[in-house]
């Protein structure tokens, strides 16, 4: 079966048709505002969730303690676990931040 280059580009120009970023044609976000302000925030949002994942891990395991039938364990073991993989996360990323400052230091 040969495909002519007709029904080919009406092929395509129906799939772009379809996709929901060209029907609406929206554009993408300018970048406003001082950049160091804007990490700065998504690093304190990022603290901020991470002691919100470690304090339900808390309250869980107090929880389960006062009245263990109210807790599944899994739970418990789900919420420890997401808590402890954020910490890790959030310490090697500082490292490694830590590690391109003193490189970038040691360039001058």
């Amino acid at each position: 079966m040969k495909i002519g280059t007709a029904s080919l580009h009406q092929t395509t120009l129906q799939m772009n048709q379809l996709d929901p970023r060209h029907i609406n044609k929206t554009q993408p976000k300018a970048v406003t505002g001082d950049v160091e302000q804007s990490f700065a925030e998504v690093f304190f949002n990022v603290v901020n969730n991470i002691n919100a994942d470690q304090t339900n891990a808390d309250q869980l395991q107090q929880a389960a303690i006062i009245a263990p039938d109210s807790v599944n364990v899994a739970d418990i073991l789900i919420a420890t676990e997401k808590a402890r993989l954020s910490v890790g996360m959030l310490k090697s990323v500082t490292e490694r931040a830590s590690r391109a400052y003193s490189e970038i230091m040691n360039i001058r």
